[in-house]
């Protein structure tokens, strides 16, 4: 029989085994995070814009709070603020050329805004207007 040789080991097997978890659990846990990073479980979430051009509607300058003129192209915050203050300064707008004269409204914008701003109420869609003030659908022919 062969003479036994001693094992000469630097850690106990209780220290092992928790060497053996902890490297486990760290290699679970940057799986894990590359996983998130790369979108592995998250749902994928596509967000398409609109065209402007695909709905036909028309947003009354003289009721419309600044949230709902946004909508319009080129008209972001800053905008649509000046335009509310604009109209509580000096009263309502008489015309859409109105604009013009308040701060940040070019030609350029007028020009793209005007199909979609009106200065007057629908009557025919004033029903309609009860869930969304300030905005008056149109309908396509």
């Amino acid at each position: 029989m062969p003479p036994q040789q001693e094992k000469i080991s630097w850690y106990s097997r209780a220290e092992l085994v928790v060497i053996y978890v902890l490297c486990t659990s760290l290699l679970v846990g940057l799986v894990i995070a590359y996983g998130q990073r790369q979108g592995w479980f998250s749902p994928t979430l596509e967000l398409t814009r609109a065209n402007p051009g695909d709905f036909d509607y028309h947003i009354d300058i003289n009721s419309a709070h600044w949230t709902e003129l946004t909508l319009l192209p080129n008209i972001g915050e800053v905008r649509a603020n000046a335009i509310v203050q604009h109209r509580q300064t000096h009263g309502p707008f008489q015309d859409v050329s109105d604009l013009l004269a308040v701060p940040g409204i070019s030609t350029i914008i007028l020009a793209r805004i005007r199909d979609h701003v009106t200065v007057g109420i629908n009557p025919a869609a004033e029903a309609d207007r009860r869930d969304c003030p300030g905005i008056t659908p149109t309908e396509n022919p």
